[in-house]
């Protein structure tokens, strides 16, 4: 049984071996030469890879969390400690790959447009697997938003409605700051009267392949070709070929 001075003076000696191997370039565990650098040669990285599988796997079986062995948050695998590193190098990783303009999710292809988060392939994957979680919790009858019981026939609960319709308000009050905050023909400033218009027609074209209007302005950097109106000259336009009455006064 070994002393704890002796334990001590055993984990010093090995941390210099470590390190003057380091500095000859060899593997840290077995002394194998590493021309091209690093820390341990092949072997000793699938030894390692296979010790930490087993030691994961026994914690999992144990119901411990798989990284530290801790009580594992409610719902997870993880504990909350572990679960909040992971969320912190997450989006580390994730913002180094929109700085280069590559995937963030994939870190191998480049965004699909300039300022988005994924490729292409990447963002038609994310959009399958949400519509495919919605798809089975609408059919269990939960939130489509966040899993939990939902009141009533709505397919959202209480709580992801007020959150959906705080994100849909933002998106408008941004529109109409970017836009004008009164309308272009009438010059009329109250809120809730305005709308974003389609300067050269087609609304009814455009949200049917974006959905909410708003939101898709606000994803795509406020892009030209629309214009603040209140809701009678947007009507009245309609009414009379994309030309306000107003303007025929």
């Amino acid at each position: 049984m070994l002393t704890d001075k002796q334990r001590e003076y055993q984990r010093r000696k090995q941390k210099e071996y470590r390190e003057a191997r380091a500095a000859r370039r060899q593997c840290r565990v077995c002394s194998v030469s590493l021309p091209e650098g690093g820390r341990l040669c092949s072997g000793c990285k699938a030894k390692a890879a296979g010790r930490m599988a087993r030691y994961r796997a026994d914690r999992v079986s144990e119901g411990r969390c798989p990284a530290c062995g801790a009580e594992p948050a409610e719902g997870y695998r993880y504990c909350r400690v572990c679960l909040d590193g992971l969320k912190v190098r997450n989006q580390g990783v994730k913002r180094r790959r929109r700085e280069c303009g590559i995937c963030e999710a994939c870190g191998v292809e480049t965004a699909w447009k300039a300022g988005a988060p994924t490729c292409t392939g990447c963002k038609d994957r994310r959009q399958e697997n949400e519509n495919r979680t919605n798809r089975k919790r609408a059919e269990e009858g939960r939130c489509t938003g966040c899993g939990r019981e939902r009141d009533g026939s709505n397919k959202r609960c209480a709580a992801c409605r007020a959150k959906f319709r705080a994100y849909l308000l933002r998106a408008r009050l941004a529109c109409l700051y970017h836009y004008g905050r009164a309308c272009a023909c009438c010059g009329e400033r109250e809120i809730s009267f305005l709308q974003i218009d389609h300067v050269n027609g087609g609304g009814r074209r455009h949200r049917e392949e974006v959905g909410n209007l708003y939101a898709w302005l606000r994803r795509n950097g406020f892009p030209e070709g629309f214009q603040t109106l209140c809701a009678n000259c947007n009507w009245g336009k309609h009414l009379n070929d994309g030309v306000c009455p107003h303007q025929r006064q």
